[in-house]
Formats: C-alpha cells, sequence, structure tokens
C-alpha cells in the first residue's frame, strides 16, 4: 500500500517555477452566506474548455495568522 503524498511533497516536486498563486480574498466576485455552507465566486484569467480549466486548480485555506506569521518568517531570512 503506499502512504499518501503530502501537500508540501507535492508542491516541491512540481517546483515554484511551475506553480501559479490566486489569492481569492483578491479574485472574489460574490459571497453568499447559506444555512449549512458558504458560497464562494472567483474570477481567474484560467482558460477553459468542454473538459474543464487549462490548468488544475485546488483551493489551500490557511488560517490567516499562520499565513502572516510564515510570510514574515520567510521575508527575514
Amino acid at each position: 500500500m503506499s502512504k499518501p503524498i503530502g501537500l508540501s511533497e507535492l508542491i516541491a516536486e512540481i517546483g515554484n517555477d511551475n506553480l501559479l498563486m490566486q489569492p481569492i480574498d483578491q479574485s472574489l466576485v460574490s459571497m453568499n452566506k447559506r444555512r449549512d455552507h458558504n458560497e464562494l465566486a472567483f474570477a481567474t484569467d484560467q482558460d477553459f474548455d468542454l473538459n474543464g480549466t487549462k490548468q488544475f486548480g485546488m483551493v489551500i485555506w490557511i488560517d490567516r495568522a499562520e499565513l502572516t506569521r510564515a510570510k514574515d518568517r520567510l521575508l527575514a531570512s
């Protein structure tokens, strides 16, 4: 049985030069609260056809405070 691949392992294998980052906050078109979930719609420049988007998209949720701490640590080094 194979072990699951971690997110950091996957990103390291793909490499930064092959990744694009699009912060959802800066791309939101609408936000709607529902009784049991929230709906977020965002705009993107990614091209698509009947098979889906040209590039695979993935949403990763990060605690805002942890993201700020990580960016501060990286910028300080």
